[in-house]
């Protein structure tokens, strides 16, 4: 994949198992790291919760002031 090239991700899931409580509660932090692949679905996910669209107009998950989101979210694969 070149640096112009793009992919089309999955849609998000929108409902889950666990409680928001549920998962803040259960929340570490990992510094240990496993060679296999991330799951592209794990991928989209985990962009669609920091940056994706739920909303026309282009609402995002994250809040941005005058809804002007100047960030742009790059994933970089090795």
């Amino acid at each position: 994949m070149t640096p112009t090239e793009s992919i089309s991700l999955p849609m998000p899931r929108k409902t889950g198992s666990r409680s928001l409580e549920e998962t803040l509660s259960g929340r570490r932090s990992v510094r240990s790291f496993s060679k296999r692949p991330i799951p592209i679905e794990a991928i989209g996910q985990l962009l669609w919760a920091g940056q994706g669209v739920t909303a026309e107009g282009g609402l995002r998950t994250a809040p941005s002031a005058g809804a002007l989101f100047g960030l742009e979210t790059y994933v970089a694969c090795a």
